[in-house]
């Protein structure tokens, strides 16, 4: 009736405890409950991870909805292999990434730096904005950094207002890096989030283009 073992909610609550330096279970094993002979029992077990990001996980190989949908079998054997999936490690490493852009997000708020660009005005915004576009151009045509100040001049000639701040080739070294950053960060939850990848590589005397495909 209700799978098949029936476990007490403290035998539960000490399997997360024991296996979270492992697993990390106290952060997604979940369970469903009912009263029996006066107890509170276990009845199914659920994985909040893969549930969360079922959309991203269901296409991979091996993909299993039971965590998601309510596993019957309370075994610890049964936590142990669905910690192991790879769809359990792929929502987890999702889960990660998450975090770890909520926490930079909150940093960032509260630095001075941060807080100085959260309140900038629009037009300061669209300054900005315009001189990481310089800068984003003088990497990708591999200039040196000293043109940053002669473009920004020439923009200026043009009637676009930059301001007076950011308008040196130390400024620009540093606005490539963060661009560098964010793109690198942009890949990387791209490639998290999927669940394979297309690489192709161009023949250098042919004009062939083999794609290969890798899987994760």
């Amino acid at each position: 009736m209700y799978g098949v073992q029936k476990k007490n909610c403290g035998v539960l609550h000490i399997w997360s405890r024991d296996f979270d330096r492992e697993y990390q279970t106290l952060s997604w094993l979940e369970c469903d409950t009912t009263f029996a002979g006066g107890h509170k029992i276990v009845t199914h077990l659920r994985c909040s991870v893969c549930t969360k990001f079922e959309s991203n996980i269901k296409s991979g190989r091996n993909y299993s909805s039971k965590w998601i949908y309510e596993a019957d079998s309370l075994r610890t054997s049964n936590i142990r292999d669905h910690a192991r999936s790879d769809q359990h490690v792929h929502a987890l490493n999702l889960l990660r990434r998450e975090s770890s852009r909520t926490q930079g997000q909150s940093f960032l708020q509260s630095t001075v730096i941060g807080k100085a660009l959260f309140s900038l005005s629009e037009s300061e915004k669209a300054k900005l904005r315009c001189k990481f576009d310089v800068a984003f151009f003088i990497a990708k045509e591999k200039l040196s950094f000293i043109k940053y100040p002669q473009l920004l001049n020439l923009e200026a000639r043009h009637g676009i207002s930059l301001g007076t701040t950011y308008m040196s080739k130390v400024s620009c070294r540093e606005f490539t890096h963060y661009i560098a950053e964010c793109m690198r960060q942009h890949i990387s939850n791209c490639t998290s989030s999927s669940n394979f990848f297309l690489y192709f590589w161009m023949g250098l005397q042919t004009p062939e283009i083999l794609p290969f495909l890798l899987y994760g």
